[in-house]
């Protein structure tokens, strides 16, 4: 990878998101940056989804490409498919109901060439209504310095990866569905690897079929991450330290780790599973939230 000339990959999957795919395609377009390529994936939508994209794909066949799929195969395996075909350096996901600010990919790609040892990239977004109107701005991602692993794993879409780090880690694990990320992130991240770009690089709409609005759905997943990670930590020997960083409130999703899957909250089963792996000889809880250390004393 040459730091000086890199290129990015950007994909969008729409099942069924007509009404907002076009801003979303229009804002890669329009960027300050050059160096792209974009794959449009029909991920088996019944709505003018499929049109949309092929008129893009006809206006800029060069860099647009497009890719359709009769039925619906899941973020997970498309976004492998994608690892598989790119040719270029980098590969982010744009939503399909979301949209970049004009200079997003030219900040990712920067923060990638002043640092080689960078193998992850995010930025701050912005929240904004059904209607595509700004209502609040995300920009506590990053937790206190001095813990060890300082960045909360962040909003699954518009991060950036290097293609040859997702490769040798195996990509995104099929098993896990609405997992916004967690998964890659615990394989990939470390202390010193990822880059936290504090301008909003991107636009997260919030409307009635937004994953963020299907909390159930989401802690299901995640509860599997964590499962998965505590039983394969077990056959390994080492003497760990567990640090977990927990955020109480998003917009529009609050009180997050007392939500709870089959009476036990996501906080508590987070505690669990790091406590019930042998090798795990501390656990830290990082936090701002007052509400949450109180809690937590109480156990």
């Amino acid at each position: 990878m040459k730091n000086n000339n890199l290129s990015i990959s950007i994909y969008i999957i729409s099942k069924n998101y007509d009404k907002y795919l076009e801003q979303s395609i229009l804002s890669v377009i329009s960027q300050t940056e050059n160096n792209w390529d974009l794959f449009l994936i029909n991920d088996g939508s019944t709505d003018q989804t499929k049109k949309i994209m092929l008129k893009y794909q006809q206006k800029y066949p060069k860099r647009v490409f497009f890719i359709n799929n009769q039925e619906s195969i899941g973020l997970q395996k498309n976004a492998n498919n994608i690892i598989k075909i790119s040719k270029n350096d980098l590969l982010m996901r744009l939503d399909a109901d979301d949209w970049l600010e004009n200079n997003a990919l030219k900040l990712i790609i920067n923060e990638f060439k002043k640092n080689k040892k960078i193998d992850i990239a995010y930025g701050n977004y912005y929240y904004s209504t059904s209607s595509g109107i700004r209502i609040s701005k995300e920009n506590k991602l990053v937790l206190n310095k001095k813990s060890n692993f300082k960045h909360f794993p962040p909003h699954g879409a518009c991060t950036a990866f290097k293609k040859n780090v997702l490769q040798k880690n195996g990509g995104y694990n099929e098993n896990f569905n609405a997992q916004d990320g967690w998964d890659l992130w615990h394989k990939i991240a470390s202390k010193n690897n990822i880059s936290y770009i504090k301008n909003p690089i991107f636009n997260y709409r919030q409307h009635d079929k937004s994953i963020s609005k299907n909390k159930q759905k989401i802690l299901e997943a995640r509860d599997k991450i964590f499962e998965f990670y505590s039983d394969k930590l077990k056959s390994k020997n080492k003497n760990l330290i567990a640090v977990i960083p927990v955020k109480e409130n998003y917009e529009s999703f609050k009180n997050v780790p007392f939500l709870k899957i089959n009476n036990k909250n996501l906080l508590e089963r987070a505690i669990e599973s790091a406590e019930n792996c042998s090798e795990i000889k501390k656990t830290i809880l990082s936090t701002e939230s007052e509400k949450i250390i109180y809690y937590v004393n109480q156990i």
